[in-house]
């Protein structure tokens, strides 16, 4: 996971990937998978770890500030859903509930490392 970061913090995935059966990365940073590549790191435990797990968490969370809308969405942005190597689909409310909750839960995580290591 750590491998397919983008430069200066984010993921993003084509959906090319699906499509020709091999990674494809976007150049940019995209909201959904910046958001579920940090779920995944705070779930295994990566924050605690410190080091370039934990930097690559902090870049993905300013990732994912930085691209939020004054109206507190985040972008439209390429498609996210696809299976049978196909089928398209835009799940337009992944683009606020998954940067929505992997901040939420780097916050909170956060909040309790800083508190452990501050004892």
């Amino acid at each position: 996971l750590l491998s397919k970061e983008i430069p200066g913090g984010g993921w993003g995935e084509s959906y090319l990937s699906c499509q020709d059966k091999v990674y494809v990365s976007l150049d940019a940073p995209h909201a959904v998978n910046t958001a579920w590549a940090m779920l995944a790191l705070l779930a295994c435990g990566a924050l605690g770890r410190g080091g370039e797990q934990a930097q690559a968490l902090h870049r993905g969370a300013s990732a994912l500030m930085a691209s939020q809308l004054p109206s507190g969405d985040w972008p439209q942005e390429s498609i996210t859903g696809v299976f049978n190597r196909n089928c398209m689909i835009s799940y337009s409310q992944y683009r606020n509930i998954f940067p929505l909750w992997a901040l939420g839960e780097y916050r909170t995580l956060l909040g309790e490392h800083e508190a452990a290591a501050a004892e």
